[in-house]
C-alpha cells in the first residue's frame, strides 16, 4: 500500500509539473510569432497601467518641417588647394584663373569639389557649357601633380590668354524706389491652397555676418525669423513656412558665395512660392534704414511688390524706409542669352532662375548707434522686426487671419 501511495504521490507531482510548464508557455495576449526557430515570445504577466492623455506638443518654431522634397544634399567635403603649374598638352583655348575657384565634376555650384585652384591656375578651355541656373561654365583640363585632369571651373573666373586680369571692382547698386504695393501674389506654385514661405536667416556658423555693439548679425538673422515663422504659421490660414536653417549653422561649410546656392536649392525643393533674406546692414554707421534687395527681370515686379510691404511695416516701427535696389553682376560672362547682365546679388539671381519671388531685407543698419539701440539690441526688438515681416508677406500673400 505505501508502495501504491508513493507512487501515486510521485503521478501527481508529475502532472503538476507538466501543469504548470504549460501554464509559463502560454503566449501573453497581444504578442506575436514572429516565424523564426525560437518560436512564441514568453511576455510577463503585467497589469495594464491606467493611461494619461499626453498633453498636445506645442510647436517649435526653430525645427523645420519635413519638406515635400527631400533638400539637395551638402558637400561638406574640404578639397585640398591646388595650383596648375602649366598648361595641359590637350587641345583648346588657354586662360588662366583670375581669383581661386573650386574645381568641380560638373558645372554648377553645388556640384561636387574636386580642389580649389589658386590664382593663376592654368587652364585649356575644352568646352562651354550652362549650369541650372544659367550661368556659363567652362570645361577645361588642369595640369595637378604632373597630371592631366578634367573638370568644370566658372567661366566668370578665367581670363582667356596667358595673363590674368584680377576681378573687377563690384559695380554699385542702383535704387529703384517704391514698388506696387498694391500688387498682389495669386494663386499658389503648385495649385495645392498652400502658400509656402521659405525664410533665409543670413550666414551662421563660421558666417558670422556683422558684429557690431556686442550682437553678432547671424544670431540677429535667426532671432527675426523665428519670430516671423511663428507669427504667420500662428495668425494665418493656409500658409507654411520653412527655415534654411534653424540653428547656427551654414548651409554649406566649405564656401560662404556657394552657401547662397544651397539656400536656394532648399527654397526650390520646399516648392516655395516666395523667399525672404533676412540680414541686417552695416556700412560704416553713416546711413539709418532698412532697404530691400530686389531681382530684374519678369519677377522684378512682384518681388519689389513683396519687398515694398515688409519695408512699409519696419517703417511703422520708425525705421527709415530707404526703398529698395538692384544690382547688375559687374561680370560680363554673367548675362543672360539676351546679353543682359544677370543680378549682382546671388540670392535674388538663383532664386529668380528657379522661379521664386524673392528680396533679400536688411532690416537696419546694426553698425549705427541710433539704429542698434532703437530696433536691434534686445529680443524683444528683433521680435517685433518678424512681426512686421510676417505682416507684409501676409499681405503680399492675401493670407486670411485665423
Amino acid at each position: 500500500m505505501k508502495r501504491y501511495r508513493r507512487g501515486l504521490e510521485l503521478l501527481l507531482v508529475a502532472v503538476a509539473a507538466i501543469l504548470v510548464f504549460l501554464a509559463c508557455s502560454r503566449v501573453s495576449p497581444g504578442t506575436e510569432d514572429d516565424g523564426s526557430d525560437g518560436g512564441a515570445t514568453i511576455a510577463p504577466s503585467v497589469t495594464p497601467a491606467e493611461v494619461t492623455p499626453t498633453a498636445e506638443l506645442t510647436p517649435d518654431p526653430t525645427a523645420t518641417p519635413t519638406p515635400r522634397n527631400t533638400p539637395t544634399p551638402v558637400d561638406d567635403f574640404v578639397p585640398p588647394v591646388k595650383k596648375g603649374s602649366k598648361y595641359a598638352d590637350v587641345d583648346g583655348q588657354k586662360g588662366t584663373l583670375n581669383e581661386r575657384d573650386y574645381f568641380r565634376t560638373a558645372p554648377g555650384r553645388n556640384q561636387r569639389r574636386i580642389y580649389r585652384l589658386e590664382y593663376r591656375t592654368k587652364v585649356v578651355i575644352l568646352n562651354t557649357v550652362k549650369s541650372e541656373f544659367n550661368e556659363i561654365w567652362y570645361k577645361v583640363a588642369i595640369v595637378i601633380d604632373g597630371q592631366t585632369e578634367y573638370g568644370y571651373v566658372q567661366a566668370s573666373s578665367v581670363d582667356l590668354g596667358t595673363t590674368p586680369t584680377p576681378t573687377p571692382a563690384k559695380t554699385g547698386p542702383t535704387n529703384i524706389g517704391q514698388g506696387d504695393t498694391t500688387l498682389r501674389h495669386g494663386p499658389d506654385r503648385d495649385g495645392d491652397g498652400i502658400y509656402v514661405v521659405t525664410l533665409d536667416p543670413g550666414h551662421g556658423g563660421a558666417f558670422t555676418g556683422a558684429a557690431h555693439y556686442g550682437s553678432i548679425e547671424k544670431n540677429m538673422n535667426l532671432a527675426v525669423a523665428i519670430a516671423c515663422k511663428e507669427y504667420l504659421e500662428e495668425n494665418y490660414e493656409n500658409v507654411v513656412v520653412y527655415l534654411t536653417r534653424s540653428g547656427d549653422q551654414s548651409i554649406d561649410p566649405v564656401s560662404d558665395v556657394d552657401d547662397l546656392e544651397q539656400r536656394v536649392h532648399v527654397a526650390d525643393d520646399y516648392q516655395s512660392d516666395i523667399m525672404v533674406s533676412l540680414h541686417f546692414d552695416a556700412d560704416g554707421g553713416k546711413y539709418r534704414g532698412a532697404e530691400g534687395l530686389v531681382p530684374k527681370g519678369e519677377l522684378n515686379a512682384k518681388s519689389m511688390a513683396l519687398s515694398s510691404l515688409i519695408l512699409q511695416n519696419l517703417e511703422k516701427l520708425g525705421i527709415n524706409n530707404l526703398g529698395n535696389r538692384k544690382r547688375r553682376s559687374e561680370r560680363s560672362r554673367y548675362s543672360y542669352p539676351d546679353g543682359e547682365y544677370m543680378d549682382g546679388y546671388l540670392i535674388n539671381r538663383l532664386a529668380a532662375e528657379k522661379g521664386i519671388v524673392n528680396c533679400i531685407i536688411e532690416h537696419a543698419q546694426m553698425d549705427n548707434e541710433s539704429d542698434f539701440n532703437d530696433f536691434c539690441s534686445t529680443p524683444e526688438k528683433l521680435k517685433k522686426l518678424g512681426i512686421a515681416d510676417a505682416i507684409g508677406i501676409a499681405t503680399y500673400l492675401d493670407l486670411k487671419k485665423k
